[in-house]
């Protein structure tokens, strides 16, 4: 099965995220249920993660203040404004085929449902000034293509 996630970052203010009753703390950070996915803050990050479908994710990055621009040059309008709904968990979520956890150093890790790993943060995601740093885990032998609205060649395996 082929799976996709959408990552987003971006060092904007706007429209805040919103609260829940269903905050759950995972160490220093904490994760807020939604409908078609979780929100999970630590420090001046919030990560926002969506299920568009149940074999693609969506994963946004902002400050506490929110973001007030959903644009995309990799995800179209109608893609990005799919959703299916997804079975909460103290620590993120799961759909019908993936399973999204935050790890309790804030790191994102998306596993199928036998718990293979899909993608997995190397480090948590960080701010510095309009910049941020995203890392991700890369096992010997793994290609990455693409990665969204980058220029450059295509293989991130460098």
């Amino acid at each position: 099965a082929t799976m996709l996630l959408a990552m987003t970052a971006l060092a904007t203010t706007g429209t805040a995220v919103p609260a829940s009753a269903q905050a759950q703390s995972v160490a220093s950070g904490t994760v807020v249920a939604r409908a078609d996915g979780a929100d999970m803050q630590r420090g001046d990050v919030v990560i926002r993660a969506v299920a568009l479908a149940d074999s693609i994710l969506r994963i946004r990055i902002m400050r506490p203040d929110g973001m007030n621009e959903d644009a995309s040059w990799a995800v179209d309008r109608k893609t990005r404004d799919a959703r299916v709904p997804v079975t909460a968990a103290a620590d993120g979520f799961a759909t019908k085929a993936l399973r999204l956890r935050f790890a309790s150093d804030g790191r994102v890790i998306v596993e199928d449902l036998a718990g293979n790993v899909v993608s997995a943060d190397a480090a948590p995601a960080s701010f510095d000034g309009k910049a941020f740093t995203l890392k991700k885990a890369m096992p010997q032998g793994e290609h990455y293509f693409g990665m969204g609205d980058k220029t450059g060649g295509l293989d991130r395996r460098g």
